[in-house]
């Protein structure tokens, strides 16, 4: 049977006050700022997709790769999403892009190994995740919850797509 709603529902869909009411009935939930149907999985394909639909609807967004802590969430290391994204542009494409201050944007020097591409989003790879946030601070629990996630994907043969 086919899908008669998006997986990710934002105010270019309904207007906020209607989803905020779905919500409320039970027939959606709250995903970052995004909203899903109830019956959609939780996965990195939607969280990735629920990232990308905040940010603003320029060209420019697609030089746009979610590193740090963002990725960590998409990766499903964490629960939660930040409440500051982290958002990379790598140094030799030089893009520009205004975000809101939700979202903290730098410029990075990254490899092709170093990002993969999940659900149309630019998203740095487990290992890059994790020696991103090891530079962070090995101390934090998303650094913890990404090892854990590492050997998961390890033990699971997950490859990098």
């Amino acid at each position: 049977m086919p899908r008669l709603l998006p997986p990710i529902l934002d105010s270019m869909f309904l207007p906020l006050a209607e989803l905020c009411a779905a919500c409320q009935d039970g027939d959606v939930v709250r995903l970052d700022e995004a909203f899903i149907c109830v019956d959609e999985p939780d996965g990195r394909d939607i969280r990735a997709r629920a990232l990308r639909s905040s940010l603003p609807r320029v060209p420019a967004v697609r030089h746009l790769i979610a590193t740090g802590p963002s990725a960590a969430w998409i990766h499903g290391a964490i629960d939660q999403a930040p409440w500051q994204h982290e958002l990379s542009v790598r140094a030799d494409e030089r893009a520009t892009v205004r975000l809101p201050p939700r979202f903290r944007q730098r410029e990075l020097l990254l490899r092709d190994e170093d990002e993969m591409l999940i659900a149309g989003m630019r998203v740095t790879t487990v290992d890059r995740t994790l020696r991103d946030l090891s530079r962070q601070g090995s101390r934090s629990p998303t650094f913890t919850h990404m090892a854990q996630l590492r050997e998961r994907l390890i033990e699971e043969g997950v490859t990098r797509r």
